[in-house]
Parts: structure tokens; C-alpha cells; sequence
């Protein structure tokens, strides 16, 4: 593939990845209110994005998929989506960033589950920073002290991350060998 195509392929499926960060938190919400607090589905897409197209195009999804559903939906409400975004960036960047620098690590699901769960750990300690840092600034009722933030976070975040372990990497390693075939598909074609 070329550099263009590439781009063009990357480009659409962040696209993608932003559309389903926007839908799928919209079919939680048909369980209850809490049901998007539990199972953190925007961050799949996100997570997704980092290991399969790297660091930046990460990044992107995890800053544009909180603030165009704030517009567009008015979840997360303000002032969760200044913290949610920090959260989700952090999410996309980190995922990526590790994943390319395990890359001599044995083992494709060993280096998506350690990028992974580095990922998590560091975007949740930036909602966490955020919100204690910010949250009285930006008229929180009450902002948390650091040890209730950490533990009300994690608490929250369990069905979430098992969600993530469960489906993220599977979902990358199903990515990658479509993408590894279609290419095939494509480099024959052209014969």
C-alpha cells in the first residue's frame, strides 16, 4: 500500500471509530443512565484506535469522540467532558505509544494487553488529576478529595475495564488480519 492509501485507510476508519464511540454509548444508555458510567463504552473505540493506528490518529479519536457527543447528544454533561476528554486522549495516546515501542515483546496479545492496561492506568490517573485539580474551578458540587477521586474512579470503572480486556484486543487482532487481507486482496488485484 502506499503512504496515500494508507492515510486514506486510516483516516476512515478513525471516522469510524469516532461514529461507533458516538452510537455505542447511546445503545448503553437503553439499560439506564449508569449503564454508560459502568461500561466506559466510548473508550473502546478509542482504545482500539491507539493499538491499530498508532499514538496520533488515538489521540484524534479520543479528543473528537467526547466533545462531538457533547454537542450532538449533551452526554457527558459539563464539566465531565473537559476530564473525560484529558481521559480518552490520554487513552489513545498511551495505547499507542506502547504498543509501538513493546513491538520486540513476544507475543502480539502480550504487547496489546500491556499497552492495554498501561493505557488504562494512565488515562484514569489524568481524570483523576483533572478532576481534583479542576473540578471546584469548574462549579463541581463538591470536588473530591485525590484518595476519594482514585477510589470512586476505579470502583466506577470495573465492568468497564473487563469489558475493555475482553473485546479491545480481540477486536485489534481481528483489525489487523482483515487489514493483512485486504492488502493481500488488493496486491493481487493489481498483478
Amino acid at each position: 500500500m502506499t503512504k496515500t492509501s494508507i492515510f486514506i485507510r486510516n483516516l476512515i476508519l478513525a471516522a469510524l471509530l469516532v461514529a461507533v464511540n458516538l452510537l455505542l454509548p447511546q445503545a448503553f444508555h437503553v439499560f439506564g443512565p449508569q449503564a454508560g458510567r459502568l461500561f466506559l463504552p466510548m473508550h473502546l473505540g478509542v482504545l482500539i484506535a491507539g493499538l491499530f493506528l498508532g499514538p496520533v490518529y488515538g489521540m484524534a479519536v479520543g479528543a473528537v469522540s467526547p466533545v462531538l457527543s457533547f454537542l450532538t447528544t449533551g452526554m457527558p454533561q459539563f464539566p465531565a467532558v473537559l476530564f473525560m476528554t484529558g481521559e480518552l486522549l490520554t487513552y489513545g495516546l498511551i495505547s499507542g505509544l506502547m504498543v509501538k515501542a513493546l513491538h520486540k515483546l513476544p507475543g502480539k496479545l502480550l504487547r496489546l494487553y500491556v499497552s492495554l492496561i498501561a493505557a488504562m492506568v494512565a488515562g484514569r490517573a489524568v481524570s483523576v488529576i483533572l478532576t481534583v485539580a479542576f473540578g471546584s474551578l469548574l462549579g463541581m458540587k463538591a470536588a473530591m478529595t485525590a484518595p476519594l477521586a482514585v477510589i470512586a474512579s476505579l470502583a466506577t470503572g470495573i465492568p468497564g475495564a473487563v469489558l475493555q480486556l475482553a473485546v479491545v484486543p480481540v477486536l485489534v487482532v481481528a483489525l489487523e488480519k482483515l487489514s493483512a487481507f485486504a492488502q493481500r486482496r488488493i496486491y493481487v488485484g493489481e498483478e
